[in-house]
């Protein structure tokens, strides 16, 4: 039975993993014995490594199976092969799991890196001018006091002053005050100890030669300072003195490291969220594809494509919104599409117009083996709805040329006509032995001549009346055919007295009518076996014209049941049992696609009538559909 036929006739399990088991079967013989193809590349090479050559590492990294041996397979993820040679440094490669796990968690250490060094930089930044802000603003404040230009001037009560400035420390986040005359001694000092001494730095000689405002870094007393110097002038505008308003360094600096703990900490609690994040993404995507690390459903992936590509059958399916996603060289050969050309995420409708496969994935239901025209040839196409939980998301189909299928279907029907006519030969010759060795041992040779003379295994008036009636001689070959088996399980097989089928007015392919007829008599010749009838005859008539073709077949068996008649065309529904009802399926698929039709009559035990009958109109009308 041809490859596509036997896809769609079980439920085992989903369709395309039909489609790939059966494939994986055929794969090493559909494949050219000299070609490989590269499937990452594109590109295509004259032959696989030798075995050798592969064991010692000098194979591909990508490549798709040899079409003579199984060997190659690769995946694309670039792994590198171990030397095979003794002492060889052995290079172990991260998986693609690994590779894409460290990529994440690098990649989000260096973007927390470059967020939180941006991020210090500017809080920094923003310390440094926030002190510089601060000390000027306080500088400026209290070189604007009355009570310090009265204490420069002598004027003042420096003991106020003092009280008053500690107030103003004590308030600040300033950490230094100093006031000074215009001869750069203290006047005011949070240290006491330090009020009349010189002013330390040297960095106050533009205050005490009226500059503006201004701040410098400079060493103290305390220490390294970052200060701010403001000069104090009197009435007259001369300069009677300044005021210094500094931070220590060492202070902004226990500051800065204060705000580089908390990022760091911040840093670090980002980091264990985008850990654990990672991680569960990581499980997710593995549950996602099912159980399999990224490498294992690349290399599935790969597998399976090469399998697809290796069919002769063409293999296309579509999504909810019935765009492709997959399609194998086979259909882009059978729908004239460039090998180079993306079909991905195209509408099939614009591939495909005349497919019906959105409304098989509509309705739900599946067609099996129908015949169709495609490109100007004949084709048969199974199309089936891939549902889950009853919502169908999604439909493939396979095809296959009706020529080939034609070519196998005749070498299988032709073998099996041959052993079903020599058994029936070896049955009939095994009984007319036995009755020519009993007339000779009873001495009775006259009439054991006469036994061999009208001998046959049909009569003669039986073979005449097929030849003369059925002039299309495949189709006479197999009623004969059909008429010796069935006198072989004691059934009457006649061909209709006015039955008349000249070659040149059959108007479908002689092929097609011998399915049809084929069946219909096999059917119930299987139907008369299986059952004890009283009579156990077969009437065939098949008549051709210019006008149309018709076949009428009617047997004595037991009938057909109602509930089996409202089916008795769907695939797998037989009167025989499991595994039976593909013929009744083929032959009305053939009638539709020729736009016929077909009649069944039946009687619980008195038998079944079934005619097939195309007319000429209606097979020049009739569209074949996908």
């Amino acid at each position: 039975m041809p490859l596509s036929v036997l896809l769609f006739q079980s439920d085992a399990g989903p369709p395309i993993n039909s489609v790939l088991i059966l494939a994986q079967q055929a794969l090493f013989h559909k494949r050219n014995n000299d070609e490989k193809k590269d499937f990452c590349t594109g590109q295509k090479s004259n032959r696989c490594p030798p075995a050798g050559e592969e064991a010692a590492g000098n194979r591909p990294a990508n490549a798709l199976v040899d079409r003579s041996r199984p060997v190659c397979y690769h995946v694309c993820a670039g792994a590198a092969v171990p030397a095979g040679r003794k002492g060889a440094r052995t290079l172990k490669q991260r998986t693609i799991e690994r590779q894409l796990y460290s990529t994440l968690i690098g990649g989000i250490a260096i973007m927390l890196l470059i967020s939180i060094s941006i991020t210090l930089y500017y809080s920094i930044y923003r310390q440094k001018r926030h002190v510089d802000r601060t000390i000027a603003e306080t500088a400026a404040i209290v070189a604007h006091m009355p009570q310090v230009l009265q204490t420069l001037q002598g004027q003042g009560d420096p003991e106020e002053l003092k009280e008053y400035l500690n107030q103003v420390l004590a308030l600040s986040s300033v950490e230094i005050i100093t006031v000074c005359d215009a001869a750069g001694v203290r006047l005011y000092h949070p240290n006491e100890a330090l009020i009349g001494k010189r002013f330390v730095g040297g960095d106050e000689q533009p205050a005490l030669e009226g500059a503006d405002p201004y701040i410098t870094t400079g060493r103290g007393t305390l220490g390294e300072q970052r200060r701010a110097f403001c000069p104090v002038r009197d009435d007259s505008g001369r300069v009677a003195g300044f005021v210094m308003a500094s931070m220590l360094i060492r202070s902004m600096v226990y500051t800065r490291g204060q705000i580089l703990a908390i990022y760091l900490v911040f840093a670090l609690l980002l980091a264990l969220i985008a850990l654990v994040v990672v991680r569960q993404m990581m499980r997710r995507l593995r549950r996602t594809l099912m159980g399999h690390g990224p490498e294992e459903f690349a290399a599935m992936y790969l597998q399976q494509s090469g399998v697809l590509d290796a069919l002769d059958e063409g293999v296309f399916a579509i999504d909810r919104q019935s765009r492709v996603i997959l399609m194998n060289s086979s259909a882009r050969r059978m729908l004239d599409i460039p090998p180079g050309q993306a079909v991905e995420g195209t509408l099939i409708t614009e591939l495909f117009p005349e497919t019906r496969l959105p409304q098989v994935m509509e309705s739900g239901r599946a067609q099996n083996n129908v015949i169709m025209d495609l490109r100007g040839r004949r084709i048969i196409t199974s199309r089936i709805p891939l549902c889950k939980d009853g919502v169908c998301d999604g439909a493939v189909s396979v095809f296959r040329d009706k020529t080939e299928v034609t070519r196998l279907a005749e070498e299988l029907t032709g073998t099996r006509f041959l052993v079903d006519t020599l058994r029936a030969y070896n049955h009939e010759f095994n009984n007319k032995l036995h009755v020519i060795l009993g007339y000779i041992q009873m001495g009775r040779l006259t009439e054991a001549v006469e036994f061999i003379t009208r001998s046959t295994l049909l009569p003669a008036s039986a073979l005449a009346a097929v030849s003369e009636r059925i002039a299309v001689p495949h189709l006479a070959a197999l009623i004969l055919g059909k008429m010796i088996r069935a006198k072989e399980k004691g059934i009457l097989l006649t061909l209709k007295p006015d039955s008349r089928c000249m070659a040149d007015d059959l108007i479908i392919p002689p092929e097609d009518c011998e399915t049809i007829v084929g069946n219909l008599l096999e059917n119930a010749i299987e139907e008369l076996d299986r059952r004890d009838h009283p009579v156990k005859e077969i009437s065939l008539g098949v008549y051709c014209s210019g006008q149309g073709l018709l076949i009428q077949c009617e047997d004595t068996g037991g009938g057909i049941p109602p509930q089996v008649l409202e089916r008795i065309f769907e695939q797998g529904v037989s009167t025989k049992g499991e595994n039976r009802g593909t013929g009744l399926s083929l032959v009305h698929s053939i009638v539709e696609a020729w736009g016929g039709q077909i009649q069944v009559d039946t009687e619980p035990d008195e038998g079944t009538g079934i005619t097939v009958s195309i007319a000429t109109q209606a097979r020049e009308a009739s569209s074949c559909i996908e």
